[in-house]
């Protein structure tokens, strides 16, 4: 590995010293007071003692969440090393580009990281590596292995990991060539202004419409699923039993917050570029009266208020055989209907409109 030796003269070498010693420190630990294995004995009779890799998985004495926690400890120790920045960039050239030589596509986007630093590196797996503390807190290691029950309401690590991951500077960097790619072997996007998103916003938006969902639905215990091994029960749920107004409420306030966010906004350019390719020939007509992204998005947030008006008439509870009151519907309705009758893509042209209907 060919590295140059002005890089490596700026490196702190007694920090990263200490770094190795923490490292030192944090594997006795593991080992001696959260495994019990605290003589050379123990350890290789454990070591002797196993046949096969769940016989590790399954042992909570030495796959634990401390130990786990003390793996991302010592992730930190090594990732925050001077000489790891310094190092990056070489040996990612030198010794891992040369295996992806003649990639092509996706993949040889992906490891192109050229315009990905060192320091944008360790910043990110600073960021994945706190966020994993919170999984492990969160027992994760018991809801994939030990058929443990997630505790939703103390489940805010799924929030942050969602949040960290679209806070991703690799993520921020590769967005331009990610939609390129798309655009060249999936469909056009190329009416997406990449530097109009904020991925990092939208994360937290996406995080916000998650946890609405988890707060009212699964902490909640409306829908069954509480183990990974629900995931089989969940065909046969009757989701008709959700057609009610704090359940349906929290969908719509979900979706409200998806709509806030720049993805979707960026979105309409291409709804409005591309519509002739996927919205069916009878309802072209639509989108040939000057109707414009800006004025698509607006509808788009009409709709969410629609919706939410809707779900305040409580009209779908007939479809689990409950009665409803008539009092005032009326006046309910008309609001649906005018909020309807206003979306642009209507009133834009309504003489169009009628004329392609009639």
């Amino acid at each position: 590995l060919e590295v140059a030796y002005e890089d490596l003269a700026t490196v702190d070498y007694d920090l990263d010293y200490e770094a190795i010693y923490t490292v030192l420190d944090i594997v006795e630990k593991m080992l001696t007071v959260n495994a019990g294995l605290d003589t050379y004995n123990k350890l290789m009779d454990y070591i002797d003692s196993i046949e096969t890799i769940e016989d590790v998985l399954y042992d909570r004495t030495v796959v634990s969440n401390d130990n786990l926690n003390e793996v991302l400890n010592i992730l930190t120790a090594v990732v925050n090393m001077q000489l790891v920045k310094v190092v990056f960039n070489p040996a990612y050239e030198q010794l891992v580009s040369p295996m992806f030589e003649g990639a092509e596509g996706l993949v040889a986007l992906l490891v192109d990281l050229e315009s990905y630093s060192a320091d944008m590196l360790v910043e990110d797996l600073n960021s994945i590596i706190a966020v994993l503390h919170e999984v492990v807190d969160m027992n994760a290691l018991g809801i994939a292995l030990d058929d443990a029950e997630i505790d939703w309401e103390n489940s805010y690590a799924i929030d942050h990991l969602i949040e960290t991951i679209f806070a991703l500077n690799y993520l921020e960097v590769k967005l331009t060539d990610l939609l390129g790619y798309v655009t060249e072997e999936l469909f056009d996007v190329s009416a997406i202004d990449a530097a109009q998103i904020d991925l990092a916003n939208d994360g937290k938006l996406i995080a916000q419409a998650v946890r609405i969902l988890i707060d009212e639905l699964l902490a909640g215990d409306v829908v069954p699923f509480d183990k990974i091994d629900d995931l089989e029960t969940l065909a046969s749920f009757n989701f008709l039993t959700l057609a009610q107004k704090p359940y349906l409420m929290a969908v719509v306030d979900g979706l409200d917050k998806i709509v806030e966010t720049s993805l979707v906004k960026q979105a309409m350019n291409v709804v409005i570029d591309q519509y002739s390719e996927f919205v069916p020939e009878d309802f072209q007509f639509l989108f040939e009266t000057g109707i414009t992204a800006e004025l698509l998005y607006e509808d788009l947030n009409s709709i969410v208020d629609i919706l939410r008006a809707v779900v305040e008439t409580e009209l779908y509870v007939i479809l689990n055989d409950e009665d409803v009151s008539l009092v005032g519907i009326a006046t309910e309705l008309r609001t649906i209907l005018d909020g309807i009758l206003h979306l642009n893509i209507l009133s834009i042209d309504m003489a169009n409109v009628l004329h392609n209907v009639l």
